[in-house]
């Protein structure tokens, strides 16, 4: 057990808020340019937010809704909620009407924040379903039906009007009497069965599991790091490690405009880590290879050599432990030829890493990344896990695995092959679901995974 840096998410944005004050905290494309907030101005607009939900009437322990893409607004709004001791329930924002209106009945969310007129819309067609509703606040500006009233974004943080002190100070009393126990929020996730589960998150889990993401990768991440982040932050992988990760180490979150401009995008914010999924990697392998198809017979010859050199490397030294001298200065040769130009290329000149999750990537794509000296790390968890159990590590890579376990954190396999876990990223349960959490851990306190 370990004694953490923070007692609370906003604590650790309160804290880093100071000791990064100056860093970026968010970037963002907008006008043709980028817009970029400082972790004291990130900070300060996120108390704004929770001023205003306060005078909302919004108390500690209510439960309120966020039906978003992700973009700014979403961390804004999120913190927002948080730092007043309010429960954040994230609503993929592809989800249907009906879904939306069961989310928010069983969580009981007293009020919900919408990206833009197609989320509003599909609130309205459900509104007598969802009598919980007390306020609608809406990011972009359009005009609402009066059978469901709206607020804007603007409106309730009042960004006109600048935090005074005292304002300040009792935002910061909510923050300061945040237990890390408590609960901070209610993912929903569909498993097997036919309604969603709700699954409760403490501030521990997720402190607890970025700090010993961290601590596995040797401290890899820190304030000059630049997060691509592009994953929907209503699922844990994006929200925990695209996204709170980079928060906890004063690094700076570049968002993405869209899947489709992921590439430019690299480009334009030379990101160092990217949290993602194996599509991406994919798509990004197969632009590689028809880039080569379509070159010149010598570059594609070129290519292929440094390939066949590249393959024989990576096995020597990650899989067979029997690297030489001369294979490894012939790679160093193709490397400087070949390889840094595709890095040049992509934007990923001073690039770290990809840590990829959600599904298992194949072999010989993660390899090939390898190969070209663009390293990715798998590792494997669930949304009730907050959402690391095992990862990777460049020390004690192992393709075709999810690597080995982060600290505090132990296994056992039932007599059925089950995978069972214990640890301070496990989640307290399921909300409102007494049934399903006696059947969700065994007698010794470990979780059942299902895997």
């Amino acid at each position: 057990m370990e004694n953490w840096p923070y007692k609370s998410l906003p604590d650790m944005l309160k804290q880093n808020a100071i000791a990064f004050k100056d860093k970026i905290a968010i970037a963002y494309k907008k006008g043709g340019g980028i817009t970029k907030f400082t972790y004291e101005d990130f900070y300060k607009f996120t108390l704004m937010v929770s001023r205003g939900l306060k005078k909302l009437g919004i108390n500690p322990k209510d439960k309120v809704a966020i039906l978003s893409e992700t973009r700014p607004m979403w961390s804004l709004a999120d913190f927002g909620i948080m730092n007043i001791g309010a429960i954040v329930v994230p609503i993929y924002h592809t989800n249907t009407p009906e879904q939306i209106a069961y989310i928010i009945n069983h969580s009981e969310a007293r009020a919900i924040f919408v990206s833009d007129k197609t989320q509003y819309l599909k609130l309205l067609e459900v509104k007598d379903q969802i009598p919980s509703i007390e306020f609608v606040i809406a990011h972009d500006r359009f005009l609402g039906d009066k059978k469901l009233p709206l607020i804007t974004f603007y409106q309730v943080s009042e960004i006109s009007e600048p935090l005074i002190q005292n304002e300040q100070k009792e935002i910061e009393s909510y923050i300061d009497s945040i237990d890390i126990e408590d609960t901070f929020t209610i993912i929903y996730t569909s498993g097997t069965t036919a309604e969603p589960k709700g699954v409760e998150l403490t501030h521990k889990n997720l402190i607890s599991n970025i700090y010993y993401i961290n601590k596995k990768a040797n401290n890899l991440i820190d304030s000059n790091d630049i997060f691509l982040t592009f994953l929907p932050f209503s699922h844990i992988l994006g929200r925990a490690d695209s996204y709170y990760l980079p928060l906890a180490y004063g690094s700076q979150i570049a968002f993405a405009e869209s899947i489709e401009k992921i590439a430019d995008n690299i480009l334009e914010f030379k990101p160092t880590i990217i949290v993602t999924v194996p599509r991406l990697l994919e798509k990004i392998y197969s632009k590689i290879l028809d880039s080569v198809h379509h070159a010149s017979n010598f570059k594609k010859n070129l290519f292929h050599a440094a390939l066949t050199i590249a393959k024989q490397y990576i096995d020597a030294k990650y899989v067979n432990k029997n690297l030489t001298s001369n294979l490894e200065l012939k790679y160093k040769i193709f490397d400087k030829l070949v390889f840094s130009k595709v890095r040049e290329k992509l934007g990923l000149v001073n690039f770290k890493t990809f840590v990829s999750g959600g599904a298992p990537l194949e072999i010989e794509v993660n390899k090939f990344f390898w190969g070209l000296g663009i390293k990715v790390l798998e590792g494997f968890g669930l949304t009730e896990t907050s959402p690391v159990l095992c990862v990777n590590s460049f020390e004690k890579m192992k393709f075709g695995s999810v690597g080995t376990l982060i600290d505090d954190t132990q296994i056992k396999v039932a007599s059925d092959g089950e995978l069972l876990f214990k640890g301070p990223q496990i989640t307290k349960g399921y909300y409102k679901a007494p049934d399903l959490n006696k059947e969700a851990f065994d007698e010794d306190g470990f979780f059942k995974t299902g895997d």
